[in-house]
């Protein structure tokens, strides 16, 4: 599976950035790459130490229960819980998702 998402900054939605993101069975990999307009922007800044302003993909190593986005962007995804609604919900939609104190309500 491969996906390309563009990554928008601020209401009107400034282009900022595109993330590639490619699996292949248990291998998974992301690119991160500034727009070409966002490293010509007077007001432009890196969004984490981690991503330089450079030209060019940026990839991230995945530790070993780690994300394989820059922390930037991993700060975006579902953390375990809601991973796990996601997953169940996805198995079944007409199955109510769970929680320790009971269903939860649709």
């Amino acid at each position: 599976m491969k996906r390309t998402i563009a990554i928008a900054l601020g209401d009107n939605g400034h282009g900022l950035a595109t993330l590639r993101y490619d699996v292949q069975g248990a291998r998974e990999n992301a690119a991160f790459e500034y727009d070409a307009e966002w490293l010509a922007a007077e007001d432009r800044f890196a969004i984490e130490p981690g991503l330089p302003l450079v030209a060019g993909p940026q990839f991230h190593r995945k530790g070993r229960h780690g994300s394989v986005f820059h922390g930037a962007v991993a700060d975006t995804e579902p953390d375990g819980w809601a991973r796990c609604a996601f997953e169940t919900s996805a198995g079944s939609s007409s199955a109510p998702l769970k929680t320790a104190g009971g269903p939860l309500p649709h």
